[in-house]
């Protein structure tokens, strides 16, 4: 089996379900135009993205194309959580361009969020923020260990850290565009950039690389046998 013809194959086919069943959704809602053109931009972004991250990937074995199967899928899923770009939003009529800091929705003070989850586990709000933030970059830490992209447990969580400061620089710059909305906080488009979610990020990065290594070990151990 010529591997690489197949993991390209299985990403295009990944990719075109992830765009073609909200389109088709949306039709049967009658979605907007505009929301429309606004999530095949960020589809167009997020697929671009997809593939040069997939290129430097090696696929060895079925157990390797089906990891990056579930991880182009988990990519989507990531940029529409982080990254998604509400380009309708800003072409609006109450978008006016009058941008300014939003401070309220930055927490600089390392542990604040995670404490508030700590004390509270019976605050849904707290855990879902802190979990969500724990596992969101596991499967990122897992994969590049898998695929030599990192070549220690260390690397890679100093990869996923610097991921997460990407993410969080970014959605500072898409607080900075959505400020210059006449209606920004009733609109829920502004984001929260928050060290916790740094911290969570990266330890989620670092559990994802030791799962990878034991799992890794566990399998060569049955090898052997």
């Amino acid at each position: 089996m010529d591997w690489s013809k197949s993991k390209w194959r299985l990403t295009g086919l990944v990719s075109v379900l992830y765009l073609l069943i909200p389109f088709t959704l949306g039709v049967q809602s009658d979605v907007e135009i505009r929301d429309a053109m606004t999530f095949l931009f960020n589809w167009l972004i997020a697929a671009s993205a997809v593939a040069l991250l997939i290129r430097k990937l090696t696929v060895r074995n079925m157990w390797d194309l089906t990891v990056i199967g579930m991880f182009v899928l988990y990519l989507f899923i990531l940029y529409q959580l982080v990254s998604y770009i509400p380009l309708s939003f800003y072409l609006s009529d109450g978008y006016v361009g009058d941008w300014y800091i939003m401070w309220e929705r930055f927490n600089l003070i390392p542990f604040g969020t995670i404490k508030n989850a700590v004390l509270n586990p019976l605050n849904v709000d707290y855990v879902i923020q802190s979990g969500g933030n724990l596992v969101l970059l596991l499967p990122f830490g897992f994969v590049l260990l898998k695929f030599g992209l990192t070549s220690t447990i260390g690397r890679t969580a100093v990869a996923c850290f610097l991921i997460s400061c990407s993410i969080e620089g970014f959605q500072f710059v898409l607080n900075l565009l959505a400020s210059g909305h006449t209606d920004i906080k009733a609109s829920g488009k502004s984001r929260a950039v928050d060290i916790d979610d740094v911290i969570l990020n990266t330890l989620g990065g670092y559990l994802g690389a030791w799962l990878c290594e034991k799992i890794s070990r566990i399998a060569a151990g049955v090898n052997k046998n």
